[in-house]
C-alpha cells in the first residue's frame, strides 16, 4: 500500500483487518506517518516500511517504493496473491471472495488506451534502452494483481529496467512499468482488461475510480465540474451507491478522503 501523506482509510483497513484474517497489508508511507491508536489490528498485522523513499507522481520513485512492499511481502511464503492499493482505496469484497476471482494463476491488468501518452513513454524509453521492443509496450493502472511468480521477476529485474525508465521523469512509469517488462520477458498468464469508457456497467479492472468521462449511475451535478486528469475524491458516499459498487465487478474503489469526513464514518457502518 503506498500513501501519499496520511492515510485517510486506515480506520476502514483496521475493520477490514480484523475481519480478514488472512490478509497481509505492507505500508509505504512517509516517515512520520500516524496511525490512530484505536486502530489496533493495523498496529499489531501491518508491516510499516520503516525507511521510506522520497516519491514523485508518475515516476519511477513510485515503482521502487511499490517494489519495497512487494519484496517484504514475498518473505512470507503464505502470500500468493499481491493486490497494489493506495491509502485512499477501500476494500470492496472479503478476502475470500477476492482470493475466489483471482483463483486462475494469472497477474491481472487494467489496460489504458491512451496512444499519444503511450508513445511519448516508448520515445522517451527506447532512447536509454533499446532492447525493449516498441511492441513490449503497454500503458496500464497502477493497481493491478501480480502472481509471485511475476512480482519476484519485477523486483528481482528492477536495477535492469530503471536504468531504462529513469528519464522518463514524470512520465507515468508506474503506469508502464510492470506490464511491459512481464511482456518484454515473454510471461504468460497475464489477464489485460481493456478500459472502457462507456458505462458503469463495463469501466472493469480491479480497482474502481470515479473518471468524469465515464457515463456512471451515480454521478452528480458537482460532478460534472472535476477535472480530466484525476478521478473523484470522495468525501461521502450514499449506501446505494457503495452497495453499487460492492455488488459489482471491482475488488476495491478509490478515492476516499480524510476519514474524519462524514463519509468514511459511514463505510464503516456499511461493511
Amino acid at each position: 500500500m503506498l500513501l501519499k501523506s496520511d492515510f485517510p482509510t486506515q480506520k476502514i483497513w483496521n475493520q477490514y483487518l480484523k475481519r480478514n484474517p488472512k490478509c497481509v497489508i505492507v505500508i509505504h508511507g512517509k516517515k512520520d506517518l500516524k496511525i490512530d491508536p484505536t486502530c489496533d489490528e493495523i498496529l499489531k498485522r501491518a508491516f510499516i516500511i520503516p525507511d521510506p523513499i522520497e516519491t514523485q507522481w508518475g515516476a519511477l520513485s513510485l515503482v521502487k517504493a511499490q517494489n519495497i512492499c512487494i519484496r517484504k511481502l514475498l518473505e512470507n511464503q503464505k502470500v500468493h496473491r499481491i493486490f497494489t492499493v493506495s491509502g485512499n482505496c477501500i476494500p470492496l469484497q472479503p478476502e475470500d471472495e477476492i482470493m475466489r476471482r483471482v483463483a486462475n494463476d494469472e497477474s491481472v491488468f487494467t489496460e489504458f488506451n491512451v496512444p499519444d501518452r503511450l508513445e511519448s513513454i516508448k520515445k522517451s524509453v527506447t532512447a536509454a534502452c533499446e532492447r525493449i521492443p516498441k511492441d513490449a509496450f503497454k500503458l496500464h493502472s497502477q493497481w493491478c494483481v501480480l502472481t509471485r511468480d511475476h512480482a519476484r521477476i519485477l523486483v528481482d529485474n528492477e536495477g535492469d529496467y530503471a536504468k531504462c525508465f529513469e528519464n522518463t521523469g514524470n512520465g507515468v512509469s508506474d503506469e508502464t512499468v510492470y506490464l511491459t517488462i512481464l511482456r518484454q520477458k515473454n510471461q504468460k498468464n497475464i489477464k489485460i482488461i481493456p478500459c472502457l469508457y462507456g458505462n458503469d456497467n463495463n469501466v472493469h479492472g480491479t480497482t474502481f475510480c470515479h473518471w468524469k468521462h465515464i457515463s456512471y449511475t451515480y454521478k452528480t451535478d458537482k460532478d460534472k465540474d472535476m477535472g480530466d486528469s484525476s478521478p473523484k475524491t470522495y468525501t461521502e458516499i450514499s449506501k446505494e451507491e457503495f452497495d453499487h459498487l460492492k455488488n459489482g465487478e471491482y475488488l476495491f474503489a478509490r478515492k476516499f478522503s480524510d476519514e474524519t469526513t462524514l463519509g468514511n464514518e459511514k463505510i464503516l457502518q456499511y461493511l
